[in-house]
């Protein structure tokens, strides 16, 4: 009786300890992939705004630099913004272009931001974009004060 005690000590898991584990197993993941869900849709929204900001900043820089007027343009956030200025010969030239973030709705859809030669900006008045990925309930929100300058916070634009 002593050996099969022994050899039963080493046989490793029994089937019933097997699907209890797995059990578990499935629960957690169960728990956890909508959770990391949304973490990815969210960090896919604070990726944009960031990159939206670094976009505006760099067009106010350029447009104090340059001293002319820098814009950032777009028929539709979601599908990749350019930052331009006009040359002496009334070219558009590109200084940064974003692609396409899938997964992102911005609101208002399809702004443009216009610096003058002081960094403000040119229409005159706060710009506020809403950024919301799908699949997530966080927004973030990008305002241009008349300043000019760009701020990013967590919520919907007031």
């Amino acid at each position: 009786m002593h050996a099969t005690a022994a050899r039963r000590a080493r046989a490793g898991f029994t089937l019933i300890e097997m699907m209890v584990a797995l059990a578990v197993l499935a629960i957690l993941i169960g728990i956890g992939v909508p959770s990391f869900s949304e973490l990815i849709a969210s960090q896919r929204a604070r990726a944009a705004t960031s990159a939206l900001h670094d976009g505006l900043m760099l067009a106010r820089s350029e447009a104090i630099k340059r001293n002319i007027s820098v814009s950032l343009k777009t028929t539709d956030l979601a599908a990749g913004w350019t930052i331009i200025y006009k040359d002496a010969s009334n070219n558009d030239v590109t200084l940064r272009s974003e692609p396409a973030t899938p997964g992102l709705t911005f609101n208002p859809a399809a702004p443009t931001i216009s610096y003058n030669g002081f960094g403000r900006l040119s229409a005159g008045a706060n710009t506020k974009i809403t950024v919301t990925a799908r699949g997530s309930s966080k927004t973030r929100c990008v305002t241009v004060d008349t300043v000019g300058r760009p701020q990013i916070s967590d919520g919907a634009c007031p």
